[in-house]
């Protein structure tokens, strides 16, 4: 029933019709990169009669809290990893999207909007996040210093006794950490966010031994820059994009990211339609823009070079050949299947335990 209303709403309001009203504006709550000068500007250029307020927050667990908090009142979209998709809905904070009538939607990958396996898909076309980026973590380092992990790959490898204290860096939210530490004490993929008891207390046990370790929660070039200058030898990262852009920025191969044997988290990112948002018909616009515009394509692609949901953008990419092709192959983003194949960003069963054990870390 809930699948039924989302989409005829869904669709009254692409025709014109409302279930609420329109104040010249779209209230969106993201990560910095999505609500940045650059987006807005170019949202300006596309939708010059509406503003848009960024609202920017730190992580998922930030932006699901602020939305519970403040609800429609305050947000029109609300951006997700894919993983937390289900939590919005189960919670009432977030309507179904119907592709079909979103701006620019056949040029998804298929696997991307009829692929009920992945988290965000209720039904084919009928989708709780649209998708835009999407990408694998990774282990990346320095190929230059003393330590070289040797194949088969292990996430284990970041706690060699080769590598100098404190040249391990994390990047990510502290559930990332502890998935890494569940991986590396060999806790299956499909069982890494439901961690709990001894398991848990392992987990957080094999991150006590890393330590001194850098923490990094979401900044890109800080870790990139780590490891160009051997501040860092190995560590975490959010993608596989960060050796290639290593690499290119220090015009050398310095660097290497993979995915180790144990597998890895993954995440695919996009907007969602909050329940009974105030300015509905502009959120779907935002949709709109943010599934078909040409220069926010280029943009997101130019500036944070992950894969692309958006296949006619991708083979824009592999058609033009050069550098930009190269890249694209070298993390898979001509892939998408690569996609199901991993474990989703997602809040963990037991929340609180998993709180309990980084706090268990950091007290060490």
């Amino acid at each position: 029933m809930a699948l039924s209303i989302g989409s005829t709403s869904a669709f009254l309001a692409a025709c014109g019709g409302s279930s609420g009203g329109s104040e010249g504006k779209v209230n969106v709550l993201s990560w910095i990169s999505y609500v940045d000068p650059n987006v807005k500007k170019l949202w300006r250029e596309a939708n010059p009669d509406i503003e848009m307020v960024g609202i920017a927050a730190e992580s998922d667990q930030d932006m699901f809290t602020k939305l519970k908090a403040g609800g429609a009142s305050q947000y029109d979209i609300v951006f997700c990893n894919a993983g937390w998709a289900p939590e919005y809905r189960k919670s009432g904070l977030t309507d179904v999207i119907d592709v079909t009538k979103v701006k620019g939607a056949d040029n998804l990958y298929p696997v991307f909007r009829e692929d009920t396996s992945l988290p965000f898909i209720e039904e084919p076309d009928q989708v709780t996040m649209y998708p835009n980026m999407w990408a694998t973590l990774s282990m990346t380092w320095n190929t230059t210093v003393p330590f070289q992990p040797t194949e088969p790959y292990s996430w284990d490898q970041m706690w060699s006794s080769e590598i100098p204290e404190n040249h391990v860096m994390i990047m990510g939210a502290p559930d990332d950490a502890v998935a890494v530490a569940g991986f590396a004490n060999g806790v299956p993929q499909d069982r890494i966010y439901s961690m709990e008891g001894a398991e848990l207390d392992q987990a957080a046990a094999k991150l006590k031994e890393l330590k001194p370790f850098q923490l990094n929660p979401s900044v890109n070039a800080q870790f990139r820059n780590a490891i160009k200058s051997e501040n860092a030898w190995i560590g975490l990262t959010s993608d596989l994009s960060a050796a290639p852009l290593i690499n290119l920025e220090a015009e050398d191969d310095i660097a290497k990211s993979v995915v180790p044997k144990e597998g890895s988290v993954g995440w695919v990112d996009g907007p969602q339609l909050v329940e009974g948002a105030k300015n509905r018909e502009n959120a779907l616009k935002f949709i709109d823009f943010f599934a078909s515009d040409p220069k926010l394509l280029e943009y997101l692609w130019k500036t944070y070079r992950f894969a692309q949901c958006n296949q006619k953008e991708v083979e824009r990419i592999l058609a033009e050949g050069g550098e930009d092709a190269a890249f694209l192959k070298s993390i898979d983003g001509d892939n998408p299947e690569l996609a199901k194949e991993l474990a989703w960003q997602r809040r963990p069963d037991d929340p609180k335990a998993w709180a309990s054990a980084w706090d268990s870390v950091q007290a060490t």
